[in-house]
């Protein structure tokens, strides 16, 4: 197995576990919290046969229950093959910051787990195109698959949601650790999964004829949530992810949503 890696300095940012399996690259994304180190030094610990708690000693302390640090996005190697239909809803360089080629931007793509970035990549549902229907969005996804969600609101700011999983009716939340948030204008910053939250933190994905959300630790605050007519929305301080509002104001109006699939 590999070694992780560090990014981030003064204990900010996110750890990397990189390693292989079946001769494929794996990666788990954590952000850099006191919990995470600790967690970290007492497996290392106890993996090398040590008895002392002294890997702790360094640690730096933090607040597990303060918004997390965002993930810049930089240069990097992965990129997205975007096919078929374009967007309505992002310029040339946000769809490069999103599918990868923009110096020094990292693409949206290093996010991905590994399988997902050689897949294609297209657009099944638009706003603009097939109506603005929660019904409609509903009906045009492909069953379980990975879902890149996005939003553009009326103050410009366009965010959205990867989840590994199709959107789909369900009577609670539903998906993986593989979800995370991110904005891509007018900042270019992406929230992992807070894993190792005190609370229950599986809040990911949540979906019914009446709204579809992302997130939900936190006074009840989603990250992203978007009522049936697709016209209205809101975006506030979410636990789950760690992250701030990622619309223009709390509540908001919706100008466009779009559905990218892998293929």
């Amino acid at each position: 197995e590999e070694g992780g890696c560090h990014e981030g300095d003064e204990g900010r940012g996110r750890w990397q576990i990189i390693w292989n399996k079946d001769n494929m690259a794996q990666r788990l994304v954590l952000e850099t919290s006191k919990r995470t180190k600790e967690s970290f030094a007492q497996h290392t610990a106890r993996w090398l046969g040590l008895d002392d708690n002294s890997a702790l000693e360094d640690v730096v302390s933090g607040d597990a229950g303060e918004t997390v640090p965002p993930h810049h996005m930089y240069i990097g190697e992965p990129e997205l093959l975007l096919s078929g239909a374009g967007t309505q809803i992002m310029s040339p360089t946000q769809m490069k910051a999103l599918a990868g080629s923009l110096p020094p931007m990292e693409p949206l793509a290093s996010s991905l787990p590994p399988m997902e970035r050689m897949r294609p990549w297209s657009l099944t549902y638009s706003s603009t195109r097939h109506g603005i229907s929660l019904s409609t969005l509903y009906r045009r996804q492909q069953d379980k698959c990975p879902t890149i969600t996005l939003i553009k609101d009326s103050g410009g700011h366009i965010f959205g949601a990867y989840t590994p999983d199709s959107w789909k009716v369900s009577p609670r939340f539903y998906s993986s650790g593989e979800t995370f948030v991110f904005q891509l204008a007018p900042h270019m910053v992406s929230y992992p999964w807070r894993s190792l939250s005190n609370a229950k933190n599986d809040f990911f994905m949540y979906a019914t004829p009446d709204c579809l959300a992302v997130g939900g630790l936190g006074l009840g605050h989603f990250a992203i949530h978007l009522d049936s007519e697709l016209l209205q929305g809101s975006s506030g301080n979410c636990g789950t992810f760690g992250s701030p509002s990622l619309s223009c104001k709390e509540d908001f109006k919706v100008m466009a949503v779009e559905i990218w699939q892998a293929n």
